[in-house]
C-alpha cells in the first residue's frame, strides 16, 4: 500500500533515521546554494555558455564514473563513517572556491565540482543502504520516499532562498552557508551507530571491482540472481518475505525493480520463488546463475499455454531443428 502520513510518521519516531533525515534536510537546501553560486559566478566571470556547460559536466561526470564502484566499495566500509568523511570533505572543499576572483582561476570551480561529484558517489549509496538498518521493515518504504520527497522539495526551495541570497549579500555567503550544511549533516550522522561492513574487503585493484560489477558478486558470491519486476509499493513490501528467506536484495525503480540472490538452497525452487509474485501482476527473470542452475531453470516468467505455443510457433518458423539457444530462455525451445 501506499506510504502514508502515519508511515512517515512511525518512521520519524526512529531517533537515528530522523537524525539522518534533518541533515540530509539541511544539506540538500546548502547544495543547491552551491550550485545556484557556482553557476552564478561562472556566467559573471566568464560570460560564456561553454564555461557553464562544462560546469555542469563536472558535476555529472563523477557519477558516471564512479558510481557503480563506488557501490562495490561502500558495501564493504562502515557506512556511517564514509558518509561522515564524505560530508567534511565536501564542506572544506566548498570552502576553496571562495578563492576564485577572477577567470583565470575558474579552473578551481571545475576541480571543486568534479571532486564533490566523485564524494557524493559514495555518500549516496552508503546513506540508501544505512536506511533500512535504521526503521522497521513496514515502515522502509515510507522512509525512503520520505527521502526522496525531501530532495524533491529541496529543489524548489534550495535555489529560490539561494536566489534571495546571493541577490542580497553575493557569492560567497552562499558557499559559506553550504559548508554549514555539510558539517551540520556530518553532525547528525554521528549520532547514528557504526555500520559496520558486511563483506569481506574488495580486492586489490581497479579491475577486480570492475570484475565484481560485471559478475554481480555485490548480491550474489556466486549465487543465482533474479529480477522481480513489479509495482513499486508491491516491492517494499515484500521487504519482509526477502528477510525470512535469507536472501540478499537491492531495491531499484523505488521498489518496481528487486534484485533478489536467494540462499542456494532456493537455487532450484524457481516456483516457489515466482509464487511470491502471485496476484501481485509482476514477472520474474532469472539473470544470473551457475552453469547447472541455469540448466534446469527457465529464465523468463513462465507463459500461459496459448502465448507459449505462439512462442513455440514463431522460434519453430525461423529455427526448425531448435538449435540457437535451445532450453536458454524457455524450456524445450
Amino acid at each position: 500500500m501506499p506510504a502514508s502520513s502515519a508511515n512517515f510518521a512511525a518512521a520519524l519516531r526512529h531517533r537515528h533515521f530522523r537524525n539522518l533525515w534533518l541533515g540530509q534536510v539541511v544539506a540538500n537546501i546548502g547544495n543547491y546554494f552551491y550550485f545556484l553560486a557556482l553557476l552564478i559566478s561562472v556566467n559573471q566571470l566568464t560570460g560564456s555558455t561553454l564555461a557553464m556547460s562544462l560546469m555542469t559536466i563536472s558535476f555529472a561526470l563523477p557519477q558516471l564514473i564512479f558510481g557503480m564502484a563506488a557501490g562495490v566499495y561502500v558495501d564493504r566500509w562502515d557506512r556511517r563513517r564514509v558518509m561522515i568523511l564524505s560530508d567534511v570533505l565536501r564542506g572544506a572543499l566548498v570552502l576553496l572556491c571562495l578563492l576564485v576572483r577572477d577567470p583565470q582561476q575558474v579552473w578551481i570551480y571545475y576541480v571543486v565540482g568534479f571532486a564533490h561529484g566523485v564524494l557524493g558517489s559514495f555518500f549516496n549509496p552508503a546513506r540508501d543502504a544505512v536506511i533500512p538498518n535504521l526503521v522497521e521493515p513496514d515502515e522502509l518504504l515510507a522512509a525512503n520516499s520520505l527521502t526522496q520527497a525531501t530532495q524533491s522539495a529541496s529543489m524548489l526551495l534550495g535555489p529560490a532562498a539561494a536566489g534571495f541570497l546571493i541577490d542580497a549579500y553575493g557569492i560567497a555567503p552562499a558557499f559559506v552557508i553550504n559548508a554549514g550544511t555539510f558539517l551540520a549533516s556530518a553532525l547528525a550522522i554521528l549520532t547514528i551507530p557504526s555500520q559496520r561492513a558486511t563483506r569481506d574487503a574488495p580486492a586489490a585493484g581497479l579491475s577486480a571491482v570492475w570484475r565484481e560489477i560485471r559478475d554481480v558478486r555485490l548480491l550474489t558470491r556466486g549465487r543465482a540472481l533474479w529480477r522481480f519486476s513489479l509495482a513499486p509499493t508491491d516491492g517494499a513490501e515484500l521487504v519482509p518475505w526477502y528477510r525470512e528467506l535469507g536472501a540478499e536484495w537491492l531495491l531499484d525503480w523505488a521498489g518496481g525493480l528487486v534484485w533478489l540472490a536467494p540462499p542456494e538452497a532456493y537455487a532450484y525452487r524457481a516456483d516457489e520463488l515466482r509464487r511470491a509474485l502471485d496476484g501481485r501482476d509482476g514477472h520474474a527473470t532469472l539473470v544470473r546463475a551457475p552453469e547447472d542452475v541455469r540448466a534446469r531453470v527457465e529464465v523468463f516468467q513462465p507463459q500461459p499455454p496459448a502465448l507459449r505455443a505462439l512462442t513455440e510457433r514463431v522460434k519453430r518458423g525461423f529455427d526448425p531443428q531448435m538449435i540457437l539457444n535451445r532450453g536458454r530462455m524457455y524450456a524445450g525451445m
